[in-house]
């Protein structure tokens, strides 16, 4: 008998695009020898627009990497230097990783490639309708530029792979592969590195949406300044895309066993908490889950995960998805996936050739976290 709906949503996703083609930029990897100089970092992270983190500053000796533009790149390295850091370029042009990356992507069919917000919108609408029987698409609303938040249920399958059949036939799976609809768009048109929403703000665009949850709205690891990449917004739910999110989810509080938030990247997956290194009460259960799901992965293509409470594993932060699942919600079984690559480039240009993979091999984590939920 069907109990309980299982929600995932794909908050962050990468693709090709039009629009910058970012010659001359680079990334450098900047190594923080003490609390003085993460803390500098860290000031920059929430200061400073200009500046786009991909591993933040979290402890000393642990790698900073930090995407700068050609303008840039002269006066980031003179602050380095007067702040005597340690700091060495490891990607030195990411036109030359987009151009790979374009055109790998021609050659593949439609689970082998990346799509505009359209295309994975149709391919919703034909699933829904080759599978009317067992499946629906419906919308959670609207965002700020008025597209639809597009997503597709399942309720059961004639798949012969029991784990399928017991994972169909005891929950309810709702997906919504992108959250972030504006911003992902505008990825594809102007901003290949653009991660935040389309919100206009008095100096700058966009929101961070992974801080926009009412949970700790603000503790740590969140910018007041609306330039930042992790710009919190001016309150909680302050974005549509992430009320629309949060009143599904509230409104199907009851029946929900599971919450799955997929990220890039980091091979990573975390449990709650996000704002703080107090263990939950639930650590038991969620390391059970989270042990299997990430052997399961690594038996497939031999790809490590590692896994733990957000804040202790990866970075603090506070407003995020998964400790408002948990913590407003009660949903005990809340995870945010960090999935390819590593630490280490491509980062968040990650091939089409790695999508298939990262598919199977996550499907296989699913499969062995729903086995312990």
């Amino acid at each position: 008998m069907r109990v309980s709906v299982t929600f995932l949503v794909l908050l962050a996703g990468v693709l090709a695009c039009n629009g910058n083609d970012y010659q001359g930029h680079k990334l450098y990897r900047v190594v923080p020898r003490d609390q003085a100089q993460v803390d500098f970092l860290d000031d920059l992270l929430k200061t400073d627009g200009e500046l786009d983190f991909w591993a933040f500053p979290v402890a000393p000796m642990k790698n900073v990497d930090i995407h700068v533009s050609p303008d840039k790149r002269q006066a980031f390295e003179e602050l380095l230097e007067a702040s005597d850091m340690e700091f060495k370029i490891v990607v030195q042009d990411f036109s030359s990783m987009l151009a790979q990356e374009k055109v790998s992507a021609r050659s593949g069919g439609f689970d082998s490639d990346y799509h505009s917000l359209s295309e994975i919108h149709a391919e919703i609408l034909a699933l829904a309708k080759a599978y009317s029987s067992v499946a629906s698409n419906f919308s959670l609303g609207k965002s700020y530029e008025n597209r639809d938040q597009l997503a597709i249920k399942i309720l059961e399958t004639g798949d012969s792979d029991s784990d399928v059949t017991d994972m169909l036939d005891n929950y309810e799976w709702v997906i919504l592969p992108v959250l972030n609809v504006d911003g992902y768009e505008y990825t594809r048109t102007k901003d290949r590195m653009w991660r935040k929403t389309r919100t206009p703000g008095t100096k700058c665009v966009g929101v961070d949406p992974n801080r926009n949850f009412n949970y700790r709205f603000g503790v740590t690891g969140t910018s007041n300044n609306e330039c930042s990449q992790i710009y919190r917004g001016k309150q909680a739910f302050s974005e549509k895309v992430t009320y629309n999110v949060a009143k599904f989810l509230y409104e199907n509080r009851h029946r929900l066993k599971g919450y799955i938030d997929f990220h890039a990247y980091s091979q990573m997956f975390l449990s709650p908490w996000g704002y703080t290194d107090a263990k939950p009460s639930n650590y038991t259960e969620h390391m059970k889950a989270m042990t299997a799901a990430v052997n399961a992965l690594q038996a497939v293509h031999g790809t490590r995960y590692v896994f733990g409470p957000a804040s202790t594993t990866i970075y603090p932060t506070a407003g995020d998805t998964t400790d408002w699942t948990y913590g407003v919600l009660g949903c005990v079984h809340s995870y945010c996936v960090e999935l390819r690559p590593t630490g280490n480039p491509p980062g968040f240009i990650l091939p089409p050739a790695q999508i298939i993979p990262t598919g199977q091999e996550t499907f296989a984590a699913l499969k062995a976290l729903v086995r312990n939920m």
